[in-house]
């Protein structure tokens, strides 16, 4: 447990700082703000979810004390995936090489 905090807590800091770092800063401010805040409540959402479902399966059974301490670690794995993904389809969507909206299609 300790090994997979001492790996994940860097890494999860990193992506966190890389996913806010590296947002674009276009003209299309609001909506990079927008996605950005909706990607934090998705990834916050999904590991509480996550932490929800350890708690049911676990609290009761034979590792009662455990459920705590694999929530918390998986939900650090969880967000910092979610973020990295999410991070990617940002750069799909608000690349400067997208087709330009008076694209006309060829006939």
């Amino acid at each position: 447990m300790i090994l997979a905090l001492a790996l994940l807590v860097p890494a999860f800091i990193v992506i966190l700082w890389a996913y806010f770092k590296y947002s674009p800063s276009s003209e299309e401010h609001e909506s990079v703000v927008m996605f950005n805040t909706i990607s934090v409540i998705l990834a916050l959402a999904g590991a509480g979810g996550y932490v929800f479902y350890v708690y049911v399966t676990m609290a009761r059974g034979p590792d009662a004390h455990w459920w705590p301490s694999v929530a918390g670690i998986f939900s650090i794995a969880l967000v910092a995936l979610v973020l990295g993904i999410l991070a990617f389809v940002r750069k799909l969507v608000y690349s400067k090489t997208r087709i330009p909206t008076d694209h006309k299609p060829v006939d």
